[in-house]
């Protein structure tokens, strides 16, 4: 099975933020970068190379399939902010200017949306990831494990993670 691409990397998130080319968008990026601390706790880590992950955890489904995810995570686009998360319609609805795919909520400036709406959207999606990620969760982890090149295993490749839906 191929590996998975979103894996902890242990990379800087704040030189990542500083490198994202859009001034809009990094400015935009650091604001929800805080609003997701607030609703974690957590503080960001690095997954794969375009997305900051908060509050990693490893997870194993009943089909003996596991892997590392996070509860929430925010990746900055060339013209949007995407957000990988579990979303409330009836939030949503709320929210202001945005699309969204499957786990995706995009947005192409936080001027377009209801900041006090995408904070409680925010807690509301990390809330609902938290009890999807309890029932997958092999045991609980403060912080990702060191880059799969680093840990003594490095030959296992870890399995193509899943969306919790």
């Amino acid at each position: 099975m191929a590996e998975n691409k979103t894996q902890a990397t242990g990379k800087s998130v704040a030189q990542f933020m500083k490198k994202v080319e859009n001034d809009q968008i990094r400015a935009d990026s650091q604001i929800v970068l805080k609003m997701l601390q607030e609703a974690t706790g957590a503080k960001p880590f690095m997954l794969g190379d375009t997305m900051v992950g908060f509050e990693y955890y490893r997870y194993r489904y009943a089909s003996g399939r596991e892997g590392d995810s996070a509860v929430i995570a925010l990746a900055p686009r060339r013209d949007r902010i995407t957000i990988y998360g579990h979303w409330s319609p009836v939030l949503l609805k709320a929210l202001g200017k945005h699309s969204r795919g499957k786990v995706c909520l995009h947005i192409r400036k936080l001027a377009d949306v209801n900041l006090d709406v995408l904070r409680e959207a925010l807690a509301d999606s990390v809330a609902t990831s938290r009890v999807l990620a309890a029932e997958v969760r092999v045991e609980p982890a403060a912080a990702p494990p060191a880059p799969a090149r680093q840990r003594a295993n490095a030959s296992k490749k870890p399995k193509k993670l899943r969306a919790l839906t």
